[in-house]
């Protein structure tokens, strides 16, 4: 570790390019200098940094977002310790996951009002088209199902990508901007759903058997995608929360 601490200050190469083992350099040597409070080794910190780095790059990140990444997991932005690993800042973990977690309720609902004005627009232009109206609710059902499987392809690929599912954790932050843009997006579908279903009930025609038919597609959607999500949720956070750190 010592030739890290002989090379330059700046963590920019010739070409102006990130230089890792500079960067390295410049954070072990100013670890060194002002060793964080608590006892922790700073020969033991910036060997766990480098094995957080080797990692991150072979899960295909790019060295300058692995070196960031890594510091932020150890807990070691800057060099102002006190402020930095405080009981403060470790007292804003929960609170971090807490908003990560809350995140999902108007995500939720955005992904919900999504798939149903889509489909009640996509309703009205097979409708449009003078395609039969049981032929219509037939492809309301495939459009639903496809919509469906979408979604668990969606979290079985998230289930899989661990390291880039952990990054992205490890990278999240919620701000009050991102919150009300989601709220509104989700307010926006709402109210277009909410317009188009009056429309796509017209369309339905005068065949009882047709209308309840429709009526148990909407009804069947309303009960098996909260299902659907809420059991992916609980899979994935069984197996993220413990191991993402902030």
């Amino acid at each position: 570790m010592q030739g890290y601490i002989e090379i330059e200050n700046s963590p920019v190469g010739e070409d102006g390019k990130f230089d890792l083992q500079k960067q390295i350099g410049q954070w072990a040597r100013e670890l060194r200098e002002h060793p964080p409070v608590g006892g922790a080794d700073p020969e033991e910190l910036i060997l766990q940094l480098k094995g957080q780095i080797d990692e991150l790059v072979r899960a295909g990140l790019e060295e300058e977002e692995a070196y960031w990444i890594g510091c932020k997991r150890l807990g070691l932005i800057s060099f102002n310790w006190g402020e930095e690993n405080g009981p403060d800042d470790r007292s804003l973990i929960p609170v971090r996951r807490s908003l990560l977690i809350l995140a999902g309720v108007p995500f939720y609902f955005l992904c919900y009002y999504l798939v149903k004005s889509s489909s009640d627009l996509f309703f009205i232009i097979i409708r449009s088209f003078q395609v039969e109206p049981g032929t219509s609710v037939n492809w309301l059902l495939r459009y639903f199902i496809g919509t469906g499987f979408v979604f668990v392809l969606l979290m079985i690929s998230v289930y899989r990508q661990e390291q880039r599912t952990i990054n992205f954790i490890d990278n999240f932050r919620l701000t009050a901007k991102q919150v009300l843009g989601l709220i509104g997006t989700a307010f926006v579908l709402c109210i277009t759903e909410t317009c188009l279903l009056p429309v796509s009930k017209r369309f339905l025609g005068g065949d009882s058997f047709i209308q309840d038919k429709f009526y148990a597609i909407i009804s069947g959607f309303d009960y098996l995608f909260p299902l659907i999500l809420f059991s992916g949720f609980i899979v994935l956070f069984s197996k993220y929360y413990r191991k993402t750190k902030f």
